[in-house]
């Protein structure tokens, strides 16, 4: 027991407290009074910024680089290919490199990239109606607010989705060889009480019951690497994350059945060999991060995949 438990507590500091007179709030600047003087100091200021939204952007033509939409590959087409941005950015063919409709959308968006569309170029809105038929709205959110961090953000590549198989809870009694290997003069059963027939069939059934519900696989949609991370598009490392979009108002948090098979999909991570158990706990094996998209908002969330069993 400490000496300040010891201490005999001091009640009078209670009455300053009520004493004290609460602070007084004044009028907020933003709390409408219904005067015209307040409604038209909005209005000039809406004004002002849809103005400034509807300036013309410029940008250098040393930088600007052109691009073609292609209908069939769903992705832009760019023959010349210059800037910074491309190191990381983009697949590098033979004669082109193609960008994915999320980065196709950033370039535009920044005025680095005009797409053009057979011979016309097109809007940001025309642009983002192309790519949203290839990709959706909240994938293209996560990996421009990710860009405008400083992350190095690439396409998850088709893995082969990998999905575990369905804990069944099966007792050796259950199992086919063990029937055959046993005598058939002994009772089919050994429960001394049965109070429903559920529990007779149970115990009579050889083959499990259970309905296999399939689940579809998933996986990370973007491998997203730290700024300054030594990046090469011909020989990446291994991501430092592994990102998957979630639409918070069309999609619920994965199942444990999901999140099983995303984990599986997954690499283990390197294991740092004088972490403390606690550290080990926390960052675990396996790391996925859930990008969740509501209403234009993003937050994440950070699964991890922890073995209790192997922490000494």
């Amino acid at each position: 027991m400490s000496d300040s438990e010891d201490e005999v507590q001091d009640w009078l500091a209670l009455t300053r407290v009520q004493d004290a007179a609460v602070l007084k709030r004044g009028e907020k600047d933003f709390a409408p009074d219904g005067t015209n003087i307040q409604q038209s100091i909005l209005d000039r200021s809406r004004n002002a910024m849809y103005d400034a939204l509807n300036h013309p952007r410029a940008t250098s033509a040393k930088n600007l680089v052109y691009g073609e939409w292609d209908s069939e590959r769903q992705q832009v087409r760019v023959d010349k290919p210059k800037g910074t941005h491309f190191f990381t950015m983009g697949k590098a063919e033979r004669t082109a490199t193609f960008l994915d409709p999320e980065e196709a959308v950033y370039l535009a968006q920044r005025g680095t990239l005009q797409v053009m569309y057979r011979g016309n170029a097109l809007s940001i809105e025309g642009i983002c109606a192309f790519c949203m038929s290839a990709c959706r709205q909240e994938n293209m959110l996560v990996y421009s607010y990710l860009k405008k961090l400083g992350y190095i953000v690439r396409r998850a590549p088709a893995l082969e989705q990998c999905v575990p198989e369905p804990i069944q809870h099966l007792r050796q009694s259950q199992g086919f060889w063990f029937w055959l290997t046993q005598p058939w003069h002994e009772q089919l059963a050994w429960r001394s009480v049965y109070r429903s027939y559920s529990q007779v069939y149970r115990d009579l059934s050889i083959v499990s019951t259970a309905r296999q519900t399939h689940v579809e696989p998933i996986a990370a949609h973007y491998h997203v690497y730290k700024p300054g991370t030594q990046f090469k598009k011909s020989k990446p490392l291994p991501p430092d994350f592994y990102v998957r979009v979630v639409d918070a108002r069309r999609q619920n948090i994965p199942t444990l059945t999901e999140t099983r098979g995303l984990f599986a999909s997954v690499p283990e991570t390197n294991e740092a060999p004088k972490r403390s158990p606690i550290t080990r706990i926390k960052q675990g094996k396996k790391q996925v991060v859930l990008a969740v998209v509501d209403a234009g908002i993003v937050s994440f969330v950070r699964l991890v995949e922890t073995e209790f069993e192997r922490l000494n």
